[in-house]
């Protein structure tokens, strides 16, 4: 089965609901999630149970920064990427390799950027 938007945001809001289940006392200070999909479902299953305040209680973190995540009911801090130039510069080195097979391959480094909003922030 394929992934899908909608699987990540739930995958995010079942973890939400372990984390309620557990005793207040083990309840993390902030949670960081591999993607804004699932740093979503997480603000939504702990927002919406009203037992959990975001960032009050725990901050959430989300990677991508996706364009919903400052729309979300608690905008979501996240970290960028810019997609856009990790695809340029991957065709630019493809198309080097396949033009010289004795170019030495080599690895890019694409700094990430991190965009703070009320999901982190009290």
């Amino acid at each position: 089965m394929i992934p899908t938007a909608a699987m990540t945001v739930e995958e995010g809001a079942v973890a939400g609901s372990r984390i309620l289940a557990r005793p207040r006392r083990e309840w993390p200070e902030a949670l960081f999630a591999a993607n804004d999909l699932l740093a979503l479902g997480l603000v939504q299953s702990l927002v919406t149970s009203g037992r959990m305040l975001v960032p009050d209680e725990i901050a959430i973190i989300g990677f991508d920064d996706i364009p919903f995540a400052a729309a979300a009911a608690v905008p979501l801090s996240s970290i960028r990427q810019s997609s856009r130039m990790i695809g340029r510069t991957a065709l630019r080195i493809v198309l080097e390799e396949a033009a010289d097979a004795t170019s030495i391959p080599r690895q890019t480094v694409f700094p990430p950027g991190l965009v703070i909003r009320r999901s982190t922030t009290g």
